[in-house]
Parts: structure tokens; sequence; C-alpha cells
């Protein structure tokens, strides 16, 4: 396998994305679908996210890192800092996994790191969690979603993690969302996604 050929397919497939001014993350590599299952790279502003998800993957980072490092200069964007994030599952379930990032190349992003989407505004954390705060595999539905906004009084947003489905709903037309999680510490970066767009909202809009 030629890893480098894999990630130079990736980027120029995702060619028009670079130098969107309303978007600045992004998946750049796609695992199976873009030739190796259980690897993926997520571009956060001048931050990479790269995650692992199994054991032959991992046993192979060494390699592959050496494979990135030469491969992201050619992104054309200026890369601050690479950090990696083991997610294998753990031999015993009941184990629990810290999920922390570590830094591989630079420095390490802010614990809120604020990303845009489709002109929306994100706050993420690449340190630390199973996940950041934002699916960017989500993307295209957000994108595909759009024309039907401006017709919505009110959007019910369940299991809404962070919000991000409203908030991109309101700042295209919806009325309102009413956003409900188990989580606790989910609608508190919900209500931080509603801040960081100007989106007005009092403790009803959250269950």
């Amino acid at each position: 396998m030629d890893f480098l050929s894999l990630l130079r397919r990736a980027r120029d497939t995702r060619d028009s994305l670079f130098g969107d001014p309303l978007t600045d993350c992004f998946r750049l590599f796609h695992a199976g679908k873009d030739g190796l299952d259980g690897l993926t790279i997520d571009l956060y502003g001048n931050y990479l996210l790269v995650q692992i998800f199994y054991g032959e993957v991992w046993d192979r980072w060494p390699s592959l890192r050496s494979v990135l490092d030469s491969w992201i200069p050619e992104l054309g964007v200026p890369v601050r800092g690479v950090l990696v994030k083991d997610r294998r599952r753990p031999e015993n379930p009941r184990d629990p996994m810290p999920y922390e990032s570590q830094l591989v190349a630079g420095e390490m992003p802010p614990a809120d790191l604020t990303v845009r989407q489709g002109g929306v505004l994100c706050l993420v954390d690449l340190r630390k969690g199973q996940n950041t705060g934002l699916f960017l595999d989500m993307r295209e539905v957000r994108e595909k979603l759009i024309p039907y906004y401006p017709g919505i009084s009110y959007l019910l947003n369940l299991f809404c993690y962070t919000g991000m489905f409203s908030v991109h709903a309101i700042r295209g037309g919806a009325a309102g969302a009413t956003n409900v999680d188990l989580s606790r510490p989910a609608l508190a970066r919900a209500r931080a996604n509603y801040a960081a767009n100007g989106i007005g909202y009092d403790d009803r809009d959250f269950i």
C-alpha cells in the first residue's frame, strides 16, 4: 500500500473545501472510503487530529506518521499541531478509556478551539474525550438540510449532543429549537455554541 498516494488522492478529492472562508474544519481522510480502514484524519482550523480504531493500524503508526509528516506541507494549510487519539476498543469493555490525544508535532490546541463549518462557529476539544464536539462526517447532511430551515417554526433535536444541528437550523432560518440529551456536559457545550453564534436562549431550550 502506498500511503502517500492515498493521502494525496484524499486531499485532491476535498480540494474545493480548502480556502472556503465559511469552513475551516472537515474530514480529510475517511478510513476505508479513502483506502485505509481504521484511520481517520480531520482538519480543525490549523490542527490535524488523527484517530486510530484498529490494532493493526496502531502497530503501523510509526511508519504511517513518517509519511504523514511528508504529506502535511502539501496540504496548503499552515498546520500548527498534530494530535493522535487511540480509539481502539479495550479488551475488557468495563475498562475506562481516557481517550486523551497525544501531541506528536507542533503545539497543543486550546481546550476550547473555535472552528467554522458552513459559516457556523463551534467550540471543539481535540485534547480529551471520545468525540470533539462536532461530528465532521455530518457536514454534508447539514448542507442538504439548509433549504428546509426557513420553513421550520421549531426544531426538536433529540440526542442533540452539542446542539450543532440546532445552531445550523436557527442560523439558516428556523425560529428556534428544543435540545434534548442525557448528558449535562453536552448541553452545557450546546449553550456555549449558541452563545458563540449570537443566538439567544433560556433554560427551556435545553432538556
